[in-house]
């Protein structure tokens, strides 16, 4: 059922099957799918993609797909975004899901039977942000400054004329 994981971030593209998808916080998996379905009148379906437990509905999205009518199965694909912040993590205090390992589950709202879960394959990671990359470097801009008003003050001693030289 799910066919396609992709990251929606600046030069990252899809992600390989069998391989743990990489977040940070504040990123957007998109989850492809495809499934095969069988009515007999045009009609609309929910697909719910989830990160972690759906019981708990940490990070859930849905999305509405329309079932053309079909006497025979026919197949038919839709694309689910999950947002790692706000309002797409509804658990976490701050919005954004903790760091960790997550299960992905993707299922027909409709019939919950009807699901496909890959475990332990999207790893959420902490987002770094300019406090934190500015609180790396400080020690060394700090042994910097410090060096900067200390080279001013170790000019080399003059040597002395001994006897018989003359001062230059």
């Amino acid at each position: 059922m799910i066919n396609n994981l992709q990251v929606i971030r600046p030069g990252y593209g899809v992600v390989e099957e069998g391989t743990t998808v990489q977040l940070q916080q504040g990123d957007t998996l998109r989850v492809e799918v495809s499934f095969t379905y069988r009515v007999n009148e045009d009609s609309r379906t929910r697909l719910v993609a989830c990160l972690g437990d759906p019981k708990l509905a940490g990070c859930l999205r849905e999305t509405e797909v329309l079932l053309p009518a079909s006497p025979e199965y026919r197949e038919n694909t839709a694309a689910i975004d999950l947002v790692t912040e706000k309002p797409g993590w509804v658990l976490h205090k701050e919005g954004k899901p903790p760091p960790g390992l997550y299960d992905l589950t993707v299922y027909v709202k409709d019939k919950p039977s009807v699901c496909d879960s890959i475990p332990a394959c999207v790893q959420v990671v902490k987002a770094v942000g300019t406090m934190d990359t500015i609180m790396a470097i400080m020690p060394m801009m700090l042994m910097m400054m410090v060096m900067g008003m200390m080279m001013p003050m170790m000019q080399p001693t003059p040597k002395k004329p001994e006897e018989g030289e003359q001062e230059v």
